[in-house]
């Protein structure tokens, strides 16, 4: 805009240079016209500068506070990173110590699971031997109750016996009376033979008797040993 005033100007006063003295009242009319132009136009680009400013003032001015509050920003940024930072650090080095107890775990739980695996096994050895012991507790109890009823027939076999030595007691003294009769009656003759028959025939029957008995005390000792 400056520039197109003074090319106008310039344009004036070459022609008023060239005029005539005829024109020259016109050019001092001009003058006065331009004279007001230039005013008024100073003062239009005066106003129009002034604004300008204001604006670009105001412009500075909210750019300013603009720069103010983004430098403000940036140095909360700058400490949220620097704590953010700080909290990272910190994170790191915890996970660290979390993933070396992680290991520790992991090792301890390793070293658990094969004393586990240790202690089922065992267990399950000392099961299979409480089995056997089962068992063989049983064939004990079975031969136990075997030799209890052994125990009981052999009882009964020296009971029988006994009562049987007990006769055969009974008859030895029966036999020495008997002997001791013969011998002071020497004279009868018929006597003797008479109870010497009574006396073979009643020892040949209790020794048919004790036979027996020996037997069957001899049958219950194989029952009792297998390699009998």
């Amino acid at each position: 805009m400056l520039q197109t005033v003074s090319k106008f100007y310039s344009r004036i006063h070459a022609s008023a240079t060239r005029a005539s003295p005829e024109t020259n009242s016109r050019a001092g009319e001009t003058r006065n016209d331009e004279a007001d132009f230039r005013s008024s136009v100073s003062s239009e680009v005066t106003c129009s500068t002034s604004a300008r400013i204001r604006e670009l003032n105001e412009k500075l001015a909210r750019t300013n506070r603009e720069l103010l509050t983004e430098r403000r920003r940036r140095l909360n940024t700058e400490q949220l990173l620097k704590f953010a930072e700080e909290n990272c650090s910190a994170a790191r080095a915890e996970l660290s110590k979390r993933k070396l107890q992680s290991d520790e775990l992991l090792e301890e739980r390793t070293q658990l699971t094969s004393q586990v695996k240790r202690l089922k096994a065992d267990c399950d050895n000392e099961r299979m031997k409480s089995a056997r012991v089962l068992s063989i507790n049983g064939e004990l109890q079975q031969q136990c109750l075997h030799w209890k009823m052994s125990n009981l027939r052999l009882l009964e076999t020296a009971m029988q016996l006994r009562d049987e030595l007990q006769i055969a007691h009974e008859l030895l003294k029966y036999a020495d009376v008997e002997l001791s009769t013969i011998h002071s009656d020497a004279t009868n003759d018929s006597l003797p033979h008479t109870r010497a028959a009574q006396l073979l025939n009643h020892f040949g029957v209790n020794s048919v008797t004790d036979t027996q008995l020996v037997g069957s005390s001899r049958d219950v000792f194989c029952d009792m040993t297998p390699n009998c």
